[in-house]
């Protein structure tokens, strides 16, 4: 399971969006620390760097794989981890700690279960007598248990299967829920739900964007779940806890194309729109309002 958390991850990044977003950002992010300009290189060459990031992590799960390699796999994963903290702390993008015990955690991870070890165990089982039968039964279970969890990622690319359960960890290629409100809407809201409405370039001055990610961040020291179904359902429950029905714009964006970066696009406009596009999930998408966040 820990080696295919590495491998699906990796292969989560490999587009062009990667290339083009979050991972151009880390490699100019590694190129501040010793003081190289990484925008004056050539658009190919900066898509080459910021591809070296997922080629890695590939690397790191495939040495993780045999036997005679994983000691070297495990000092790979150290080196990326290592290196995701600088970029991702506060010498760099300055990210929410959790982020960053994420990947400390998975520094310690690796030194567990893959730092060679000498201990052979007992020269033969332990057996209860009696219970040959019920272990049989539970391992059959958990094979076939873990089996699932190990290949229900490969459904991510086909819209059924969420992008972080299939280990789609700083992948570019998720969808997007972006909330606007009309400005003079913006007395209904609550002052620290103001502080997260942000002034829109290029667009008319009538509309304000909510930034959802940081007020997740703010309201639960976690980012938002990068689902359209998770986000247009907060979008939902926003409108409806304080009365923006006849105030609002949602802007839904898929995910992105592997080869070309590019996104289907659907604005709704009306409360009627809206909870249609909540309705047509295959899971639900409406949160608990008794819970919802004030």
């Amino acid at each position: 399971l820990a080696i295919s958390i590495y491998l699906f991850s990796a292969i989560s990044k490999f587009d062009v969006s990667f290339a083009d977003e979050l991972g151009l950002l880390f490699l100019r992010t590694v190129g501040s620390f010793i003081s190289l300009d990484v925008s004056a290189w050539p658009v190919a060459l900066q898509r080459i760097g910021a591809m070296s990031f997922p080629v890695w992590e590939f690397a790191v799960g495939l040495m993780l794989c045999f036997p005679r390699t994983r000691f070297a796999g495990m000092w790979m994963a150290w080196v990326m981890h290592g290196m995701l903290l600088a970029i991702l702390g506060p010498w760099g993008l300055n990210h929410h700690w959790g982020v960053l015990l994420w990947n400390g955690f998975f520094i310690c991870q690796a030194g567990l279960l893959f730092w060679p070890c000498m201990y052979q165990g007992p020269s033969c089982p332990l057996r209860v007598p009696g219970g040959e039968k019920l272990a049989d039964l539970k391992g059959r279970v958990g094979a076939v248990a873990m089996t699932v969890i190990l290949w229900l990622p490969v459904l991510e690319p086909l819209g059924l299967y969420d992008h972080w359960p299939s280990w789609g960890l700083y992948a570019s290629h998720v969808e997007r829920v972006n909330l606007f409100i009309h400005r003079e809407a913006r007395k209904k809201l609550p002052a620290d739900v103001q502080r997260h409405l942000v002034e829109l370039l290029g667009e008319s001055s009538e509309w304000l964007g909510m930034k959802l990610d940081r007020w997740s961040l703010a309201a639960l020291k976690a980012p938002i779940y990068p689902q359209g179904r998770f986000q247009i359902g907060v979008c939902a429950a926003v409108i409806e806890r304080y009365r923006l029905q006849e105030e609002f714009r949602v802007v839904y964006e898929g995910a992105a194309g592997r080869l070309t970066g590019n996104r289907r696009t659907e604005e709704f406009r009306t409360w009627e729109e809206l909870q249609k596009r909540v309705e047509g999930f295959r899971l639900n998408a409406r949160p608990r309002m008794g819970t919802f966040g004030r």
